[in-house]
């Protein structure tokens, strides 16, 4: 994992998140424990920005985040056409737990197979909901200086 991420990782631009300071935490521990990938996951925490910060700062607020900046909470208002309703990991916790499953090696072929689907959806559904979020902020930023 941490050498196709290293690998997928650009050596420039932002590398966009939500709630940064865990995902440094993951790059900095991956950094250390493999270190033919530290100077491209080092890069990567580097240029990290936090998406989540617009809506903890309530820089941008609605009030049917319900007083959360978490993804779940935003993108239901911002881009209600997406959820994660119908999908079998549906949140964070969840998916690490799958993804520890996993590791553990006990799971059975076909488990193993059905957790990395899921985690496959999961993330998708992650960066998809971030790319909308930030279309409907551009959107937004675009209209309010036109």
């Amino acid at each position: 994992m941490a050498k196709s991420l290293a690998e997928s990782i650009g050596p420039t631009g932002t590398v966009l998140a939500w709630n940064a300071s865990f995902e440094k935490r993951v790059l900095a521990d991956l950094a250390g424990r493999f270190p033919a990938y530290r100077k491209r996951l080092t890069s990567a925490i580097d240029r990290i920005q936090d998406l989540m910060t617009l809506f903890r700062d309530r820089s941008w607020f609605d009030h049917r985040f319900d007083g959360s900046a978490s993804l779940k909470a935003v993108l239901p208002v911002l881009v209600p056409r997406m959820s994660y309703e119908n999908i079998d990991i549906s949140n964070g916790g969840e998916a690490c737990n799958a993804y520890l499953a996993l590791l553990d090696g006990k799971l059975s072929s076909a488990a193993a197979k059905k957790v990395k689907k899921d985690l496959l959806v999961y993330c998708g559904q992650d960066t998809t909901a971030m790319v909308e979020i930030l279309k409907v902020l551009r959107k937004n930023a675009e209209a309010a200086s036109n």
